[in-house]
This record gives structure tokens, sequence and C-alpha cells, in this order.
């Protein structure tokens, strides 16, 4: 069942419309190595789920929140920089809602705190509604906006995570949070942001739907987490452990531990990436999708 809810819900989504100019100007951009890589984006490039098409994609996508990336990011917050956390998002009051009078005019009163000025006064439910639901989505746009329960989500996750006796003992040494990366690599330069590092080690930290040795193996191999390791550690040329952090929504915590092995061979299968992704360049392929690596464009069946 929950497989083909799943399936619903993808094939519901509609293919990416691409602006014809800013398509043009970011194929410039390529040609020219003008365009700064990240593992986020060229994760969406590599296989098996990766294509040519994905990666222009992601490049030209408006920007977009999921549920899930923002609880994932409030954790982080919670876990690493809970000082920042009244800062960073904005929390709805409790007693806003857009299914009742005084809902509605509690959302106003809130708005117009937010600096987004409407005037409800005299006006049918029906319209102040409407008016508010305006204005929310103008909130939505400029601000982290969280609800109150999203926060007492996060929180209750980060505090299981703080509990757990492995996760304080690498927690406690990390001394940066949110530490920039910049370098040139294969010819492009690379950008990227590593959640914690420590004196001895740099650390991920994960939101997974189940955090356990299997299932977080599984998704680290799945989600290309190898290259994000080998990104920020250069291929293992950065002389520090590292690790990824894993927690669920019942608080449990799996934390892995990445040999310089597999950040040597993720690095060296980076460099053919690249190769193939130069190639795409220059042969104009920029929205081939699967067929781009396949001989003839077609699979066999196995």
């Amino acid at each position: 069942m929950e497989e083909e809810k799943t399936l619903i819900e993808e094939l519901q989504e509609r293919p990416e419309s691409f602006d014809e100019n800013k398509f043009s100007e970011l194929c410039d951009r390529l040609r020219n190595a003008e365009e700064t890589l990240s593992f986020s984006a060229f994760k969406e490039f590599i296989p098996p789920y990766g294509s040519p098409r994905k990666f222009m994609a992601y490049k030209l996508r408006k920007k977009k929140t999921t549920p899930a990336m923002l609880l994932g990011d409030m954790i982080d917050c919670a876990l690493l920089t809970p000082e920042e956390f009244e800062n960073r998002y904005l929390i709805i009051p409790s007693n806003c809602a857009l299914n009742s009078g005084e809902g509605v005019n509690n959302w106003g009163r809130f708005l117009n705190s937010q600096g987004i000025e409407i005037n409800l006064f005299g006006m049918p439910f029906k319209d102040a509604k409407a008016v508010v639901q305006l204005g929310i989505e103008q909130l939505y746009a400029t601000k982290k906006v969280v609800q109150q329960g999203q926060k007492e989500l996060a929180e209750s996750i980060a505090s299981a995570v703080l509990k757990n006796p492995t996760a304080q003992h690498y927690i406690q040494q990390i001394g940066v949070t949110q530490a920039p990366i910049e370098y040139g690599a294969f010819g492009w330069t690379w950008r990227g942001k590593k959640d914690a590092e420590a004196d001895d080690f740099i650390m991920d930290m994960k939101l997974t739907v189940a955090a356990n040795e299997k299932d977080f193996s599984y998704q680290i191999r799945k989600m290309g987490y190898l290259y994000q390791a080998a990104i920020y550690t250069k291929g293992g040329e950065v002389k520090k452990d590292f690790f990824f952090m894993g927690y669920d929504r019942s608080g449990e915590v799996v934390i892995m531990e990445i040999p310089v092995a597999y950040l040597v061979q993720a690095w060296e299968q980076m460099e053919y990436y690249v190769g193939q992704f130069n190639k795409m360049i220059f042969l104009d392929r920029f929205l081939w999708s699967q067929d781009f690596w396949t001989r003839n464009g077609v699979y066999q069946y196995r």
C-alpha cells in the first residue's frame, strides 16, 4: 500500500519546464566552466538515478523546501546551534488557524506583526480568509516558517539524539558548524558546507527513515553520500575521520565511519563522472535522460 501511494505521488509530479533564456545562459556558463558545482547538484547527474536533464532541472529549479528538508534542517539547528533556532525560524502561534473567524483574525494580527500589513476590519469570513491566505503566501516566500508542532517534533528528536552517549561524545567535540568549502578540482570549482567539524573529524547529519546499520548503509549508497564525503575530504586528502550520523523520527541514532579507502574510491569515480559531464557539454547533450548512460540509448533488461 505504501509503495502504491509513493508511486501515485510520483506520477502526479509534472516535468520541469525550462525557461529558454535561462537554459541557454546555463549552457553557456557550463561551456565556459563558469558554473560552480556541489554535491547536491552533481548527484543529479551521476547514475544510476541521475542524468544530464536531471542536473539541468536541478540547476534551473525554483528552490523549494520540502517538509522533510525543513525538519532535517531544524533538527540540525537544535543539535548544533540551538541558540540560533529562534532567529532562523518563524514559529506560527498555535492560535492561528483558517477554520474559524477568531483563527483568521489571529493570523491577521500575526502577519501585521511580521510587517505584512492587512486590514480585516468588517470583512466577511470568506473574504478575510482569502486576504490572510495571500499574506501567508508572502510570509512563506520570505521566511522559514514552521508550525508549533514541527518545532516540537524537531526539538524532541534532537533531545533524544543528545541523550545518546555516543552521539553526545561526538557532538561535544564539534567546534565549527556549517563550515564552507570552496576549491578547484577536475577543472571545476566546488562549493559546499560541512555540517560539523572537530579537530580530528568531519561529520554530516542525516534525517533518515530508519536509523539502523543495514538501512543507513543502503541509504548512503543509494543517495551517493560517499561522493559528498569525498568532496568534503578531497578524496581522503584532508586527514580527518569522516562520519555520517543518522537519526529517525523515533529518536533512534546510528553513526557510521567511512574508511579512507572508500573516500579515495569515490573521488576516483568522481573524476570519471566529471569526464562524462564534460562530454555532455562538448556534445551538447544537456537534455539527454537515462539514454546518456548507454551505448546506443537503450538498456537491456537483466
